[in-house]
């Protein structure tokens, strides 16, 4: 994928395929596939990836935390386009209270995993999307390394003053969003173990 990340043809797109599979954890490279294609030149295959993640939320596959770990690594090499990335986050948020907390742990964790050295500039985009569906949600910064990451950020520009407004929140708001999440989790994980009885059922008729 990350040879394909500005190829405009689709005869390597079938490689995705797996990640729609409900029971087909995406924690490992499943996320580094995701992450790559979400920065993807061709419409088609980032509107893929994009679909993927949500799929992946959906179905408790893949975590923000594990996702924001991704990011950190693959940000700094400078093959990401940061627009893309944004963008496709911001649709993800909106999916539904679910969705919105993986974006803000993805976010914390890959703020927190960030070089100290990293431009401050480079991280406005994904700084104003962890603001807005922070405040969205009611919920204020809980990890303590995306907090020591928004300690680093100085100055006066605008990366220093959204730092600023983030560290301001209240670290015990949006009980309700947790409830709606916690919920949403609870669900998948009953649809889960549902269809899993469902095909043990049919395999122990076919015997």
């Amino acid at each position: 994928m990350a040879l394909y990340l500005d190829s405009q043809g689709t005869y390597w797109q079938s490689a995705r395929n797996c990640l729609f599979d409900p029971d087909t954890p995406t924690c490992g490279l499943g996320a580094w596939l995701i992450a790559l294609t979400l920065s993807a030149k061709q419409p088609e295959a980032a509107r893929s990836g994009l679909d993927a993640l949500i799929a992946s939320i959906d179905d408790c596959r893949l975590d923000g935390t594990t996702f924001g770990m991704v990011m950190a690594k693959l940000l700094p090499t400078g093959k990401i386009t940061l627009v893309r990335w944004t963008r496709a986050l911001k649709e993800v948020a909106r999916v539904s209270p679910m969705h919105a907390h993986f974006v803000i742990s993805a976010l914390e964790q890959c703020m927190g995993a960030l070089p100290a050295d990293d431009s401050k500039s480079s991280v406005v985009p994904l700084l104003e999307l962890l603001y807005e569906t922070i405040t969205s949600c009611g919920a204020g910064i809980a990890a303590e390394a995306a907090r020591d990451f928004r300690k680093r950020v100085e100055g006066k520009g605008k990366a220093a003053k959204l730092a600023r407004l983030l560290l301001d929140l209240p670290l015990d708001g949006g009980r309700q969003h947790k409830r709606q999440v916690a919920l949403q989790m609870l669900e998948s994980r009953v649809q889960r173990v549902e269809r899993w009885q469902s095909r043990l059922a049919v395999a122990a008729a076919t015997v």
